[in-house]
């Protein structure tokens, strides 16, 4: 009776700040934007729009088990 199940970014920030600590462990030489990619490619997918879910449920083992840094596009604005 004494637990209450929550969701949402404030449950979720916890558990990706340690998923980053480990990356950076093991490839402190990779960018924010080179751990990111590597957190969403590893990430399971729940099937739903990217908007509703994010890029899924994160898999830490296969995060960590890349061994090339992800590719990162950068896409600009037209003027």
């Amino acid at each position: 009776d004494d637990h209450v199940a929550l969701s949402g970014t404030s449950m979720a920030t916890p558990h990706i700040a340690g998923v980053v600590a480990l990356l950076l462990q093991k490839y402190p030489d990779w960018t924010p934007l080179e751990i990111k990619a590597a957190l969403e490619n590893a990430a399971h997918t729940y099937g739903y729009d990217p908007n509703l879910q994010g890029a899924g449920n994160v898999d830490v083992l296969a995060a960590i088990e890349i061994n090339n840094t992800p590719p990162v596009a950068f896409i600009s604005g037209v003027s």
